[in-house]
């Protein structure tokens, strides 16, 4: 059956600002798609005349604000003996509305899809009767839902009510402990009718087909991810979730061009300056509270901006609109007067958008409303929590302790929250230590929001995959971002018991070399932390192949020292007669001899469970078909370079020419930022070159396998693994499953010995994040002119320096790989350098026997040629980089690291004959020294604590090794 040229989307939203803003929103997006959509407002009763009151003023203000909207009143129901409470009088019409909702959606030619307000449940039956798919629209957060989806299961296995158990922590999957207290009072008591109606709402949230959130995945990547494994409703399955948001609203007068006085005041102040304080569209404070506030904040001695409602009166009227507040009578004696210079009260209501977006304001003083939550983390305005009614205390728990985004006004739960409350907690956010590292987490949040709203971004992606699709089936399959998520398991812990493994071998094949080594020993670990058995198969070059038998050797036997629980293998050499003059197609060459020698070697053991095999050992997937054992790759760089790896063979493809000749011209390609063409590895820049050749065979081959595992984590690199997860870069056939399990960094030899590096005695007794860590890996090394170069401007930086030089490379391009001399500094460095610098700086000339990540958590700065190793060493212990890319794809690396993840600055001159010493300077000292470089630290703050968690038990990297796990087993 043809699907309608236009197809009808119908919102069914509940009344409440609250509420309706983020529908229209989201509406918005659906005539983005080119979706006709309705919005079917409830009309209440006659006998609800306060409720009415309240709610059709402002349903008649978004529909004349929005008139490409269509707004469709649904009559009025009978409910001739309305229940006291509003809220339940709101609950009662929506599900009286039931059947004019089913007759609404018959009279339309064609409905895609019906999209619920979480109050409009009872509405799954109209879409039932009508065949007509449902979906929920939660406008609030994913931490909320996710303790609201539990809150069934909590009931139907535990006894009593929440109104008893006072502060005792409630420990619910996916968001952190929730005082019981904390709880939406309408479940407090659970012989309460309001208690009931919400808990039967709950239970019918998996009837949808899916759920749409108004939050984005970084803001709650805790709880998004355990929504989506299921681990909320224990007993049937959860629907799809999409994050979408954040969507807020512009604000009336921005869009008919008109401008608060208010947004006038703040144009003269300072930047970061002003305290605002506004509880919501509904929030109201006692008289008393609000003389409290006003010594608060007058003793404080800081800027404000305050949004002052009437005090509550009934509780049945708490939805009728209020009268204006009389000033004089609710504000202490002369405090307008004495604060006129430095506050501003306004009455009733103030652009929130726009005052949060405003430079001036530098903090939020907020009801923790959802909208208000959303609109201070897009605009990275620190807050404090002052939570009021309905679900705003259990958001208070997530913005305090889960998002660390704000601080609590301690006295919210108890008659008053007293002036010095107010005055104390003021100050800690605008002038301590503590709000410092605010303002550096909302940064984050606040970029983070920018990129989910961005063309492109997470918000794009799951707009493209949801309301577009309404019609199709597309909902079948799980959200881009789940490929790492289905069920939630330590990483520590063995997935099964240790001896049903035993008999189970995974093989890891690898090239040699040291970058691709290390992290494949990384990954054998969390193989045997699950209890398997684990074989690394080596290749060995043949004697014909001297430098790479040279280079690689000491590596591999160092290696296997090192790790004795560990099995190396190592592969008879094959017969390599006449070796290629290029020691990179050398290495190539001697992998794919290696595949029939591999094969004899799997066939010889007992049960495989699986290959896993280096990027670069992609013939050797012959091997695992030859064999029926699955095959996976190991990706030991980034996801962005994959996703533009994996895109190579259609770009060329499609394209004519080569990038050798097209400068810095830009190459867009999926998941990752613009590209200079100058900055792809240099073996692809000539598509006529056979390793280029090469590579392109490699990568051409890589969706063959049954899966990718990669070395980085989630939250780094969100943008590129979306890509990779939706099939944007390998455009003629599915892309495997990624699997992001990183950061896995090894911890270093003589850090498992016990021994200590001479540079770490000397690191202890510089100032506290006053070094600059100079490096260029274990293959990095550059001319004697650059060292010199680097000297001076390190000397005219006058920052400290810790400095790993290494023997410049050699002239016969063939021997690179070749262990090299130790240097003469004295002959390098220019004269005298290591006397002037003596006091404050150390020059390294061996690094053997030491890692760089047992040391990098102590240094604030590093030079890096970018590779991925180091990289998230850096990432991982939260260190700004300079980026200064030498060989292989870390250039293309450096790209991601400043324009994508943006962790880093880069050396201008990387890519010329030299970086002069007055670059070198400049750099160093705009990130040890600038407002940048801060910037920088607050963000490196934020990659430090994702890695944790990402590493930590039931994170996402030990959930996805565990997803992967369980496709292993599948596939027998």
């Amino acid at each position: 059956m043809e699907a309608d040229p236009n197809p009808t989307v119908v919102l069914h939203a509940c009344l409440g600002v609250g509420h309706l803003i983020p529908m229209v929103e989201l509406a918005k997006l659906l005539l983005r798609r080119g979706l006709a959509v309705v919005i079917a407002v409830p009309t209440p009763p006659a006998s609800t005349a306060d409720f009415f009151s309240s709610s059709a003023s402002a349903v008649d203000r978004m529909a004349a604000a929005n008139p490409s909207i269509s707004f469709h009143h649904l009559p009025p129901p009978e409910y001739p003996d309305p229940d006291p409470d509003a809220f339940l009088q709101m609950l009662d019409t929506m599900g009286l509305t039931v059947p004019s909702l089913l007759a609404f959606l018959r009279s339309l030619p064609s409905v895609a899809a019906l999209v619920l307000d979480l109050f409009c449940v009872d509405a799954l039956d109209a879409a039932t009767a009508a065949g007509v798919p449902a979906y929920f629209y939660y406008t609030s957060s994913a931490g909320d839902l996710a303790a609201f989806l539990h809150l069934p299961h909590y009931f139907a296995t535990t006894e009593g009510s929440l109104k008893d158990m006072g502060k005792a922590p409630l420990r619910f999957p996916g968001v952190p402990p929730i005082p019981a207290s904390d709880m939406p009072h309408t479940v407090l008591d659970r012989g309460d009718r309001t208690c009931a109606t919400r808990l039967g709402h709950y239970g019918r949230i998996p009837e949808a087909r899916g759920i749409l959130i108004n939050s984005y995945e970084w803001l709650e990547a805790r709880s998004v991810r355990v929504l989506r494994e299921g681990a909320c409703i224990p007993d049937r399955p959860t629907p799809p979730v999409y994050c979408i948001g954040p969507l807020m609203v512009k604000g009336e007068e921005a869009a008919n061009g008109e401008r608060h006085e208010c947004l006038s005041w703040l144009d003269a102040q300072q930047e970061g300056s002003v305290v605002f304080l506004c509880f919501g569209s509904l929030g109201a404070v006692s008289v008393e509270q609000l003389k409290e506030i006003a010594r608060g904040l007058e003793n404080s001695g800081h800027r404000f901006l305050w949004v002052v409602r009437s005090p509550p009166q009934d509780p049945a009227k708490f939805f009728l609109p209020r009268p204006e507040p009389d000033l004089g009578m609710l504000l202490p004696e002369g405090f307008m007067e004495r604060t006129r210079d430095r506050g501003m009260v306004v009455t009733s209501w103030a652009p929130q958008v726009e005052v949060l977006r405003h430079a001036a304001t530098g903090a939020f003083v907020t009801h923790c409303g959802w909208n208000s939550v959303l609109e201070a983390a897009s605009a990275g305005v620190p807050m404090l929590c002052w939570p009021q009614y309905a679900e705003q205390r259990l958001n208070k728990v997530l913005v305090v302790d889960g998002m660390q985004l704000g601080v609590v006004m301690d006295g919210y739960d108890e008659e008053l929250v007293k002036a010095e409350e107010v005055e104390k907690k003021v100050r800690l956010v605008m002038e301590s230590g503590e709000g410092k590292k605010l303002r550096d987490r909302l940064t984050m949040a606040k970029e983070m929001a920018a990129e989910a709203l961005a063309e492109g971004g997470l918000h794009k992606l799951y707009e493209r995959e949801t309301p577009h699709s309404f019609p199709q089936v597309v909902h079948e399959k799980a959200p881009p971002l789940s490929i790492a998520y289905t069920h939630r398991v330590a990483c520590s812990p063995p997935l099964m018991e240790p001896n049903s493994k035993q008999s189970q071998t995974v093989v890891l094949h690898t090239i040699l070399g040291a970058g691709h080594l290390a992290p494949m020993v990384e990954l054998a670990k969390l193989f045997l932390g699950r209890g398997f058995a684990v074989i690394i198969a080596v290749p060995t070059p043949p004697a014909s192949t001297a430098d790479v038998a040279a280079s690689s050797a000491p590596a591999v036997a160092r290696i296997a020292a090192a790790n004795p629980s560990i099995s190396f293998h190592n592969l008879p050499p094959p017969d390599y007669p006449e070796p290629d003059p290029d020691v990179f197609q050398q290495l190539l060459d001697v992998i794919r001899l290696t595949v029939p020698i591999l094969l004899t070697f799997l066939r010889s053991l007992p049960p495989v469970a699986a290959v896993v095999l280096d990027l670069f050992c992609v013939d050797a997937l012959d091997a695992a078909a030859a064999v029926g054992v699955p095959a996976y790759f190991y990706f030991t760089s980034s996801a962005g370079v994959l996703a533009a790896f994996l895109h190579l063979p259609h770009y060329f493809a499609t394209t004519e020419g080569n990038l050798k000749d097209m400068g810095k011209t830009l190459l867009h390609f999926p998941g990752v930022p613009p590209i200079p063409a100058s900055d792809m590895p240099h073996n692809v820049l000539d598509r006529a070159d056979m390793i280029g050749a090469s590579l392109i065979y490699h990568y051409r081959r890589m969706p063959e396998a049954r899966g990718v595992l990669i070395n980085t984590y989630e939250w780094l690199e969100a943008r590129a693994v979306t890509a990779l997860g939706d099939g944007a870069c390998v455009s003629d056939r599915p892309t495997p499953p990624v699997y992001c399990i990183g950061p896995l960094i090894v911890k270093g030899e003589d850090a498992a010995k016990g021994e200590r590096h001479a540079c770490l005695a000397w690191l202890d007794a510089q100032p506290e994040r006053s070094v600059v860590f100079v490096s260029f890996g274990s293959l990095g090394a550059v001319s004697v002119e650059q060292l010199k170069e680097i000297a001076r401007g390190l000397e005219n930086s006058g920052h400290h320096f810790l400095w790993v030089v290494r023997s410049p490379p050699p002239e016969d391009p063939a021997k690179f790989s070749l262990p090299r001399s130790e240097p003469d500094l004295g002959a390098l460095l220019p004269e005298g350098f290591l006397e002037r610098t003596r006091e404050r700086g150390m020059v390294v000339t061996s690094w053997r026997g030491v890692h760089l990540h047992e040391a990098v958590r102590r240094w604030p700065r590093k030079h890096t040629h970018c590779g991925w190793n180091s990289v998230l060493e850096a990432a991982s212990a939260g260190v700004p980089m300079l980026c200064w890319p030498l060989y292989a794809e870390q250039r293309l690396n450096k790209v991601l690291v400043v324009d994508g993840v943006q962790l880093g600055v880069v050396m201008d001159g990387y890519d010329e004959e030299l970086v002069k010493a007055v670059e070198v300077e400049k750099k160093v000292r705009l990130v040890m020294e600038s407002e940048e470089g801060k910037g920088l630290r607050g963000r490196l703050a934020m990659a430090k604590e994702m890695a944790a968690e990402a590493l930590a038990d039931g994170g996402p990297s030990c959930t996805a090794f565990s997803e992967f796990l369980d496709d292993l087993e599948g596939s027998k």
